[in-house]
């Protein structure tokens, strides 16, 4: 290699060297010259590289130069500056590199931390897949058994009130419904949660009004007094909780259509009152079950979802189990992942179930018996045999406890084997237990079928050959979205209900956990909102003037009686005046009286 290549290499300017072997140039330009002229570094390849790691001319006479007399060394002190201004820049742009490593590191973490409800959308796909057609229970009908069985009813309704066209819905058919009334409830981003992703955390809030009556209605619930929720809802039509507790007084009274129709006018109300920009159908909205506002989109949406599945509904069942998961897919706060596979089962979604197990593997989905034996019943219709029956041997032999049962509940008699196996009769506890009481309540007439019931028993057979010991895990805690789930299921067990749970709230979260904005005052007797009490008072507030004005409570002179005595008085005056006027209308017998021919009263 030439002399003219290594100098070009190692950055070498003529006209430069020529200056300072002949003194020409200020000092400011031999400062500037050499950053001016110095072509940017390359990298140096083979023996390039070698020639590069070479010390210089220049760089061995530097220790000549140190050697010299003190009062020549004013180059030096230059040379010294430069070095410490390029140490100052070494250091500043290690300094700004390191801040800029720091604010990519906490950029990092706060984009994985965001990313952690966007990474379950993608894991969970097909689970918060919804398809809001098959969300209309009435068009699932219309599809099995033709629009005339639907268009009856539709048509008799249509003769006792008028249709409008209202906003559309998704949960409910919305032109069965009246029109939207906030009535003190709104809907508005949840600070507390994390923001940023696809996913965006809701919150439902009330207004004063509405945490007034709030505080008569737990005082109600507490009272048992179910006619003071009609009264409720006279007064406060979108009140969510006392709607969905009159829901659940009617369903036990066994009228199934009020209970329905109360259900669809909560979950409208709840609809039309969300943020705009909340589409409740995309998978990506969540609601946190620890504020007591959220608390009856949940509860509604899941007896509406058992209402579904009562009616044959079974798909419509299955997607609206599917949107309850949405709302909270890593807590679920009231176990809906229990009755995906049952609804999956039922309306022919096999390779969907199948699906939906691998992409809950992180919920330990394969550890719930009702999953097992519902991958295995669709491995059954789907005709494969060999990989059913090896789930149910899975399933057996984590569920021990469990065969005996659904044998029983489907009226099948067990094997003399079977019956005195000891490791088909371990105590497993009681969360066990449970869970095994709403497989027999809810999926045996699936096993009812003769291939369930060959493959049930061929499995049965093939642990009973293996000789087993009994299993000693005892499952005695039962997790609290277990417990709820059972509660809102009518699930026939002891000693599991908590004292302070209600229909409308079962089994609430812990003190500690719940997110409250406001707690509610409840009114003691004397500050109770009048025409509470009973549909007596109501009936007596329309019928006597001034009864909403009378005092309530202990008078000043203490007597208690003083109020009853004030509206018997008031009574006695008023049938005083009626019989002044039927002894007026008596004493002219010649008068028509228009009401003799309908026979009716004159208040009525």
């Amino acid at each position: 290699m030439s002399a003219r290549q290594l100098k070009k290499l190692k950055g070498y300017d003529q006209t430069t060297e020529l200056k300072k072997m002949m003194g020409v140039g200020s000092e400011s330009e031999e400062e500037a010259a050499p950053e001016l002229m110095k072509p940017p570094k390359k990298k140096n390849l083979g023996f390039a590289s070698l020639i590069h790691d070479m010390p210089s001319e220049d760089e061995e006479e530097e220790p000549e130069e140190d050697l010299a007399p003190a009062a020549k060394v004013v180059p030096n002190s230059k040379k010294s500056k430069k070095k410490n201004k390029k140490k100052k820049k070494a250091a500043q742009k290690k300094a700004d590199f390191d801040s800029i490593l720091a604010e990519f590191r906490e950029n990092q973490e706060e984009t994985s931390k965001e990313s952690i409800d966007d990474l379950i959308v993608r894991k969970m796909a097909s689970c918060l897949r919804i398809d809001s057609k098959f969300l209309d229970p009435d068009a699932e009908l219309k599809r099995i058994f033709g629009n005339a069985a639907v268009n009856a009813d539709r048509t008799q309704k249509k003769g006792r009130q008028h249709q409008r066209k209202l906003r559309g819905s998704i949960l409910v058919n919305g032109n069965s419904q009246g029109p939207v009334i906030s009535g003190g409830l709104g809907c508005s981003e949840d600070e507390k949660q994390q923001k940023g992703g696809d996913v965006t955390w809701w919150k439902f809030s009330h207004n004063a009004e509405y945490q007034k009556m709030q505080g008569i209605f737990l005082k109600a619930i507490k009272g048992h007094d179910h006619e003071a929720l009609m009264v409720i809802l006279r007064k406060s039509p979108s009140h969510a909780d006392a709607t969905l507790a009159l829901s659940d007084t009617c369903r036990l009274q066994d009228d199934t259509n009020a209970s329905k129709e109360l259900l669809e006018r909560l979950l409208y109300l709840l609809e039309q009152n969300l943020h705009p920009r909340c589409s409740i159908g995309s998978g990506k909205n969540r609601f946190d079950y620890n504020r007591p506002e959220n608390r009856p989109l949940f509860g509604a949406l899941f007896r509406y979802c058992q209402l579904s599945a009562r009616r044959g509904c079974w798909r419509t069942a299955l997607e609206q189990a599917k949107l309850l998961l949405s709302f909270d897919p890593i807590k679920d706060p009231l176990a809906s992942v229990l009755l995906i596979p049952l609804y999956a089962v039922r309306c022919g979604q096999f390779h969907e179930l199948i699906e939906m197990e691998q992409e809950l593997a992180h919920r330990n989905v394969e550890s719930m018996p009702n999953w097992c034996l519902a991958i295995a019943l669709a491995y059954i219709y789907l005709d494969q045999q060999g990989l059913a029956q090896q789930r149910v041997e899975e399933c057996l032999k984590k569920f021990p406890g469990l065969l005996l049962k659904v044998l029983s509940a489907i009226q099948a008699e067990p094997g003399p084997e079977i019956a005195t196996s000891p490791f088909f009769n371990s105590d497993e506890g009681e969360a066990r237990k449970l869970l095994y009481e709403l497989i027999c309540q809810r999926e045996v007439d699936l096993w009812k079928e003769t291939k369930a019931q060959q493959v049930l028993t061929s499995a049965a057979q093939s642990i009973v050959a293996l000789q087993l010991p009994a299993s000693k895990n005892r499952f005695n805690k039962v997790p609290p979205q277990i417990m709820r789930h059972c509660i809102l299921s009518d699930a026939s067990v002891s000693n599991l209900r908590p004292e302070e749970s209600y229909l409308f709230d079962p089994y609430p979260p812990r003190a500690a956990d719940q997110v409250v904005s406001y707690i509610p005052v409840i009114p003691t007797e004397d500050s109770t909102l009048r025409g509470f009490n009973s549909i007596a008072e109501s009936f007596l507030q329309s019928l006597v003037p001034g009864f909403e004005d009378m005092p309530r409570g202990d008078d000043a002179d203490g007597n208690p009686n003083t109020h009853i005595q004030n509206v018997m008085d008031s009574i006695s005056a008023m049938l005083d005046q009626m019989r002044t006027v039927r002894g007026t209308e008596g004493a002219n017998e010649n008068a028509p009286n228009p009401l003799e021919e309908d026979g009716e009263d004159e208040f009525d």
